[in-house]
């Protein structure tokens, strides 16, 4: 059926500000089903989960809606400031019955959490996280891992505390890529609506990913996931919600540069992961990292370019934003000189990366940092002119303070 023949629900997925967070609530509710089995004592074999379509999200069996959910992640604590929403969760209607439970999610405490009824009697529940009907942006993530260990004892799967943190990592990316995906078919022409409302999820591609025998990759695929889910949080916690103190190319800049590293596959996630701070061994990124990665990116004032890794241009030139801080005095700088060189003679993925952005931008430089490289892992040439585009030559690498980049890709 073609979508000119459809009445298809309204969607808002080209415009979702609050996706990471309504598809974590909507996560957790898909690993509460695929654990207890049944919803409203009846049992569900099989279901698919909507995103942004019929409601916020809503699930589906057998073709017809059995609950649809409406997120808000506002702040504010009265019952009032969400009448609207509640009035609206209370009109849908597409692929709906009798049956069909209608659910309301806050992220507050709120003063009143009484069922709301409307004058046709349909009613709307605030839905219940244990003993509290809210769950705060902050434990989400908790809930998340809790349902997922309860989920792999029910099933006598192995556990570990890596292999949930592993699991959550997996599960909220898929469904955060289907928003992606969801995305670039309104863009190759697919109408928001329609596209919103057939990609669904299948609850078996859910079982896929929790039945499945831990990664045996390296730890490099296992942190690179890591930080895509630390950056996703540091968006939607933070950025999203202080937006007031951002301009609009920043915002524009922020959020392109998001979606972007959420879309990127495994490798080059690996580099966007070993670039941010390059001269560490094991390269475990932490939350203060992604705060400065995004403070150096709202703080040139360019609109970075998404080939690659996120960076800026200036004719042959290529200006990679990192989270770098190279503290003061001779001592620390020598020893973070001689901690990068070598990360680079042992790293080859290290070594190709900074060969193609050897403008590296810092959060926190005092001056001006040039290092001659070469690493063990690639051949080297001699630098001259026949080479000097050869991936296998040595190399200097420039570590720039942001006004230093800025300077510079302002000159004419």
């Amino acid at each position: 059926m073609s979508n000119i023949e459809e009445t298809l629900p309204e969607s808002a997925i080209s415009s979702w500000g609050g996706f990471v967070y309504q598809g974590k609530v909507a996560l957790y509710h898909c690993l509460k089903l695929l654990t207890e089995k049944s919803f409203q004592k009846n049992i569900i074999e099989n279901f698919e989960l909507q995103l942004d379509s019929t409601d916020d999200f809503a699930i589906y069996c057998d073709a017809k809606v059995i609950s649809t959910h409406q997120v808000k992640a506002k702040l504010s604590q009265y019952r009032s400031a969400y009448v609207k929403a509640i009035y609206k969760a209370a009109c849908i209607a597409t692929d709906c019955d009798e049956n069909t439970i209608r659910y309301f999610h806050v992220a507050k405490k709120l003063d009143n959490f009484e069922n709301y009824t409307s004058n046709d009697g349909k009613i709307v529940e605030f839905y219940n996280y244990g003993d509290l009907k809210y769950c705060l942006l902050s434990k989400i993530n908790e809930l998340i891992d809790n349902q997922i260990e309860i989920f792999l004892d029910s099933n006598d799967l192995i556990k570990t505390k890596n292999l949930i943190i592993e699991k959550s990592s997996l599960l909220s990316e898929f469904i955060t890529n289907k928003v992606i995906l969801i995305h670039n078919l309104v863009h190759n022409g697919q109408t928001q609506d329609f596209a919103a409302y057939h990609n669904r999820i299948s609850s078996n591609t859910l079982l896929e990913l929790l039945r499945s025998p831990p990664l045996h990759r390296t730890d490099e695929i296992y942190q690179a996931l890591s930080t895509k889910e630390q950056i996703a949080t540091i968006i939607e916690t933070e950025f999203y919600n202080d937006l007031e103190n951002f301009n609009e190319k920043q915002i524009k800049s922020i959020s392109n540069v998001f979606r972007f590293i959420y879309s990127l596959n495994d490798n080059s996630a690996i580099r966007m992961h070993t670039s941010l701070q390059p001269h560490r061994e094991n390269n475990v990124i932490n939350r203060d990292d992604i705060r400065d990665y995004l403070d150096v990116i709202s703080a040139i004032s360019h609109i970075p370019k998404l080939l690659g890794l996120p960076h800026y241009s200036k004719k042959i030139n290529k200006y990679l934003p990192t989270a770098l801080t190279i503290r003061d005095g001779k001592r620390r700088n020598t020893s973070f000189q001689e901690d990068l060189k070598k990360h680079i003679r042992d790293n080859g993925t290290l070594a190709s990366l900074l060969y193609e952005y050897n403008n590296i931008i810092a959060y926190d430089i005092s001056a001006e940092t040039i290092i001659s490289a070469k690493s063990e892992k690639i051949t080297t040439a001699p630098s001259n002119q026949e080479n000097r585009n050869h991936i296998v030559k040595e190399f200097d690498l420039r570590i720039l303070s942001v006004d230093e980049a800025e300077e510079e890709l302002n000159a004419k």
